[in-house]
Order: C-alpha cells, then sequence, then structure tokens
C-alpha cells in the first residue's frame, strides 16, 4: 500500500496535472489500469509522452471511433509504480 506520504506526492502530481495540462474537468478513470492495458486491451494508441520531472510521466492515448476520438491522460509515478489516468 501506499503510505500517507507517497499519498500526498499522489495527489499534487494530479493536481499539477490538472493545472498543466487543461484537464480541470476531466473525469478520473482511476489508478487500477496501466498504460499498457489500454494499449494492449482496448485498442487506444500512444500519441505522445511528456516527462514532468524525472521519473515522473505523462501519456496521452487516444482511440477513434464513430462517435469521435476517445482521449485518455495518464500519469505514472515510476518510485511509486502507481498510474493515475483521466479523461475529457
Amino acid at each position: 500500500m501506499l503510505g500517507s506520504w507517497n499519498m500526498k506526492k499522489l495527489l499534487a502530481i494530479l493536481v499539477l496535472g490538472f493545472i498543466c495540462f487543461g484537464t480541470a474537468n476531466a473525469e478520473f478513470v482511476g489508478v487500477d489500469k496501466n498504460v499498457d492495458h489500454y494499449l494492449s486491451k482496448e485498442g487506444y494508441t500512444l500519441h505522445s509522452t511528456d516527462l514532468i520531472k524525472s521519473g515522473q510521466y505523462v501519456y496521452h492515448l487516444i482511440k477513434g471511433g464513430s462517435s469521435g476520438p476517445d482521449i485518455i491522460t495518464c500519469v505514472y509515478v515510476a518510485e511509486d509504480r502507481v498510474t493515475a489516468c483521466f479523461a475529457p
């Protein structure tokens, strides 16, 4: 389990993600799936990646469909091995 300090770091990263990447109105998808799950099992493709700081990455995934593209943004913290994903 994540300790209190790690949860505070994760929360800070999520808040920074909301501010920096304009996902303030995003739906929190969860932390139970990682980027590989969305790529291999749900048909998303990798659109772009960004490095927030050492060991913290942002992945932008996209899946086309008849109703328009579905987009998911995932924040990965390597130290804690935690992925949090959001959908607009």
